[in-house]
């Protein structure tokens, strides 16, 4: 029987297939006061040579973004997320920085890390 889909490259998605990518913020931190180090104007360079696009400049001068591009399944995504958090930090390394993740803030104002085993934190409004 044959079939109506129009031919697509290996290693591309199916037509219509659900696709799924990530973005993830970072500190740049100096690597001997451990303090944020004002240092994107000297990493983003070599972040943009290591990682292309995906490196991108944030609103505050001690943090950089990465971000995927769309991949077919999280194992793709994670495998993409591994190796352009290690350009990072051969991007940072030169210049006296290291690279922490910044994770996003509670909605319940609670200090303490999620339990996402317990289920959707309470919706508190906008």
């Amino acid at each position: 029987m044959p079939h109506n889909h129009p031919a697509h490259r290996v290693g591309e998605p199916e037509p219509g297939a659900l696709l799924v990518g990530a973005e993830e913020e970072f500190l740049l931190i100096d690597a001997t006061t451990g303090r944020p180090a004002p240092r994107i104007a000297a990493v983003l360079p070599d972040a943009l040579e290591l990682a292309g696009s995906q490196a991108q400049e944030e609103l505050h001068q001690a943090q950089i973004e990465l971000a995927t591009s769309p991949c077919a399944d999280l194992a793709d995504l994670r495998a993409e997320l591994l190796g352009l958090r290690s350009k990072l930090v051969l991007a940072a390394a030169p210049h006296e920085a290291v690279v922490v993740a910044s994770g996003p803030t509670r909605r319940d104002g609670c200090s303490r890390p999620a339990d996402h085993r317990r289920g959707p934190l309470p919706d508190h409004g906008p």
